[in-house]
């Protein structure tokens, strides 16, 4: 259900076999709301910086008060965009024309758990912005929960 978040065996729960993601990762009183299969097609360099044309599959989660990306290689940091730092609304990014690519302008993103190491979080102060094909769904849930958030942040 919308909302809950699924104990860590569910899929999408953050527990389980190779799964990196938990709530230990957000803020105090934040909770998972939805994840999506995606490609992260612009965004991600080893620590987080804008990269070039790097390609990396991984879960795309919508949370309350930020978009969470966990990568499938455990080599590559988690990465959090919290929807205060958000300098511009979430948007469609149709430059590929498939009408599946969001952009995500951040002014400070946080990477957490770069391989697969409990460290404290490296917090990036560059402006970047983050692009994410869906793979199997269209964005439109994603976008109209995402704007809704964002504007009670």
């Amino acid at each position: 259900t919308r909302g809950t978040v699924p104990p860590p065996s569910a899929p999408g729960g953050g527990g389980g076999a190779g799964a990196r993601f938990s709530q230990l990762l957000l803020e105090a009183g934040e909770v998972h709301i939805h994840d999506w299969a995606a490609v992260a097609t612009r965004g991600l360099s080893r620590r987080g910086a804008v990269g070039g044309d790097v390609r990396v599959t991984g879960r795309l989660r919508l949370c309350s008060r930020s978009t969470v990306f966990e990568p499938d290689d455990h080599t590559r940091g988690i990465i959090r965009l919290p929807f205060r730092r958000c300098d511009r609304p979430l948007a469609s990014a149709d430059a590929d024309g498939n009408g599946r690519t969001v952009a995500i302008h951040s002014t400070r993103h946080f990477v957490m758990k770069e391989n697969n190491a409990t460290r404290p979080f490296a917090m990036v102060d560059t402006p970047a912005e983050f692009r994410f094909e869906f793979q199997h769904s269209s964005p439109a849930e994603f976008l109209r929960q995402a704007d809704e958030l964002h504007a009670t942040t």
